[in-house]
């Protein structure tokens, strides 16, 4: 039986390495660029360096002391590191459903960041946008740590399909019926800091709010979206009374709920439909009363748009717009205002 040549094992043995090594390493890199050396970034890290020396030593059939003790070393801090996040994770007030492990292990505040990163240099967020992102992120974060001290399940993670809808909610305390919100998120995913900015104003804490996480593309007025949306509706809490139950979406969750406004069937499931952030006038005239919730100075749903977007509902169900201070991240930056819209509007539903 003939061996192959040492060229040919290490031509395999690269092919095998590459890739997984070219993503770590890049991941690994928008990781530090968003985060900079925190301990996930340090865990990270050392995933390539595993990929890119174990394999080549190992066909060698040698391995020195001072890489084996190397290499055990952060095999032992890799593992101590998943067993920390692991057990640190707590769902605090916003119930999640069942996450993939991963979930449990890199912070959803680090993902978003190194996300952050990502997404400047696919050109998809300005410089400046990016920075006015990370402030909004950070202060929203921040509240949420103070009211759910350690790391919680990262949303961002999760995935929902019209079988199977995976979700973070907010049930008031007790055991009254309370109204409902269905809320959909925009591009780039579920965010829990989503129900905890909804629910740091009382009139909106009353409500029961589900948040479905269909991924990152936020694509609600897709069938599979839809599909997600109806399911979500199917399987609400006992405790949400049906006939007060609204439709929220912000940003590309916005289109896709103007998306629904105007479905025969999944319309009339809902009292009213909000957009924040967003909208969209071509999906026909909406069959439930919407509002337009827009930010002052947003350059993604500027306010001209959105007029277009009111003036267009003509022959459908009324359409309302308010106006608050602040940019595209209003929700996490201008809290206090678009709760106060939000829930000043829903009352009067």
């Amino acid at each position: 039986m003939s061996q192959s040549s040492p060229v040919a094992r290490w031509t395999v043995l690269a092919g095998l390495v590459a890739f997984p090594v070219a993503v770590t390493s890049l991941a690994w890199a928008f990781y530090v660029s968003g985060n900079g050396l925190v301990p996930g970034s340090c865990a990270l890290g050392t995933l390539p360096m595993g990929l890119l020396v174990a394999p080549g030593l190992a066909v060698r059939g040698r391995l020195r002391l001072g890489t084996t003790c190397l290499l055990a070393a952060a095999l032992v801090g890799d593992v101590g590191f998943v067993a920390y996040r692991w057990v640190a994770t707590r769902q605090g007030a916003f119930v999640a459903s069942a996450a993939p492990w991963l979930a449990n292990v890199i912070r959803e505040d680090e993902t978003v960041y190194a996300g952050s990163a990502l997404a400047e240099a696919q050109g998809m967020l300005t410089p400046d946008a990016r920075g006015r992102f990370d402030v909004a992120a950070r202060h929203a974060y921040a509240r949420l740590a103070a009211r759910t001290p350690g790391p919680g399940v990262n949303a961002l993670l999760l995935r929902s399909t019209a079988d199977h809808v995976a979700e973070l909610a907010w049930l008031p305390p007790g055991d009254d019926p309370v109204p409902g919100i269905v809320f959909l998120h925009g591009f780039g995913g579920l965010m829990t800091p989503y129900l905890s900015s909804l629910t740091e104003l009382p009139d909106l804490a009353g409500y029961a709010i589900v948040a479905p996480a269909l991924g990152f593309e936020g694509d609600w007025w897709s069938e599979e979206g839809r599909s997600v949306v109806r399911r979500v509706v199917d399987t609400l809490p006992a405790r949400v009374d049906r006939d007060r139950l609204f439709l929220v979406g912000l940003s590309n969750g916005a289109v896709g709920a103007m998306a629904v406004a105007a479905d025969p069937e999944l319309a009339p499931r809902f009292r009213a439909v909000v957009a924040l952030m967003g909208g969209y006038d071509g999906f026909g005239p909406p069959r439930v009363p919407c509002l337009l919730l827009a930010a002052e100075h947003d350059d993604r749903f500027d306010l001209e748009y959105l007029r277009e977007v009111r003036d267009a509902s003509v022959g459908g169900a009324a359409v309302d717009l308010l106006v608050v201070p602040g940019d595209h991240f209003a929700l996490f930056a201008e809290t206090v205002d678009v709760n106060a819209a939000l829930a000043g509007w829903l009352a009067n539903r």
